[in-house]
C-alpha cells in the first residue's frame, strides 16, 4: 500500500511540474507573438518611411533638374549656351 502511494505522489507530482512548464511555454509563446507582431508593425512602418523619403528625394531631384534646365535656356539665350571651352578657373574666388 505504501508503495503504490508513494507511486501516486510522484505522478502527482511529476504532473504538478508538466503544469508548470506548460503555464511558463505558453507564457514564452504570448510573449513571442506580441514581440514578432510588433517587429512586423516596425516593419511596415519602415516601409512607409523609405517610401516617404524616396518620394521626397523623387520631388527634389526633379525639381533640381527643372532648375537644371531653366538655367541651361537662360545661359543658351545669352549666346551659345556651349560653355565647354570657358575656362571657369579665372573666376575662382
Amino acid at each position: 500500500m505504501d508503495s503504490k502511494l508513494r507511486e501516486l505522489q510522484k505522478r502527482e507530482r511529476g504532473y504538478a511540474q508538466l503544469e508548470t512548464l506548460k503555464a511558463r511555454s505558453e507564457d514564452a509563446c504570448k510573449r513571442l507573438q506580441t514581440d514578432i507582431q510588433q517587429i512586423k508593425q516596425q516593419k511596415v512602418a519602415l516601409h512607409r518611411q523609405l517610401e516617404r523619403a524616396n518620394k521626397e528625394f523623387q520631388d527634389w531631384r526633379k525639381t533640381r533638374e527643372k532648375e537644371i534646365m531653366q538655367l541651361r535656356a537662360q545661359v543658351g539665350g545669352w549666346g551659345g549656351g556651349d560653355l565647354s571651352h570657358h575656362r571657369w578657373e579665372t573666376y575662382k574666388c
